[in-house]
Parts: C-alpha cells; sequence; structure tokens
C-alpha cells in the first residue's frame, strides 16, 4: 500500500477553507459541498505532470500500486496557483465532468447546476456528489 502524499490533505484543505471564505461550500445552498471539493483536488493531483497521486482503478480497489514513485516536488503555493488556473482555463467543467469511474468521457452540461452535479463519486460507481451527498 502506498502513502498518501501530504499534499493532497492540504492542498484539500486550502480549497475547502478558501470556498468558506467565499461561501461557495453549502450544499443547501446550492454549492459543492466539501467532498466535492477534496474530489477536485484529487482529479487535479492526479492530472498533473508528472502526477502527484497515482491513479487506482476504483473497480479494483483491493489492487494495490506496487511501484510508485513520487517524482512531483512541486511547492504547495505552485499547486495551489495550479489548482486554480487547471479548473479556471484549462478544465472546462462545463463540457468535462469529473469522473473516476468512467473515463474521461465527456457530455454538454446545459447548465451550472449540471457543471456543479458532474462531480462523479469517487468510491461508489454512477453516484454523483450533489446535496451534501453522493446521489
Amino acid at each position: 500500500m502506498i502513502k498518501v502524499d501530504a499534499r493532497f490533505r492540504r492542498l484539500a484543505l486550502l480549497v475547502k477553507w478558501w470556498a468558506k471564505r467565499r461561501d461557495i461550500n453549502d450544499a443547501s445552498m446550492g454549492t459543492m459541498n466539501s467532498y466535492a471539493y477534496s474530489l477536485l483536488v484529487l482529479y487535479f493531483l492526479q492530472r498533473v505532470e508528472p502526477p502527484v497521486l497515482p491513479f487506482i482503478n476504483p473497480k479494483r480497489p483491493d489492487a494495490v500500486v506496487k511501484k510508485w514513485e513520487r517524482r512531483n516536488q512541486t511547492p504547495m503555493a505552485t499547486l495551489l496557483h495550479d489548482f486554480f488556473i487547471f479548473y479556471s482555463s484549462r478544465f472546462d467543467l462545463s463540457r468535462n465532468p469529473v469522473r473516476f469511474f468512467s473515463g474521461t468521457g465527456s457530455s454538454s452540461l446545459e447548465s451550472l447546476d449540471d457543471a456543479i452535479s458532474a462531480v462523479e463519486d469517487a468510491v461508489r460507481e454512477g453516484g454523483r456528489v450533489r446535496g451534501g451527498r453522493a446521489k
């Protein structure tokens, strides 16, 4: 079993703090919840070059990543900056849902409400993170 890079937890906490300060992490108000923000961080850290976190096959959670080399030494400040750049200009959430089970895929989403619900649960296949819990 691999040890999760500590930058994941730190970056997730920073992003959730940022969202809370801007009142955009309250599922009861129609925004993404804290879990969804953590999933956005996970998705981002698996896609930077080189990846900070390995891709783990969610269909085989018992499979262990045997040989993972931590090659990414990017400082936290740079990762935070790159996280916002990734989701603001490189990754179009309105056209490409964040998917962990169904590959990259693309589907056209018609509204911000659709985009908010376009974050796939990394634990439960077919689940979407919405309204405070996966649906």
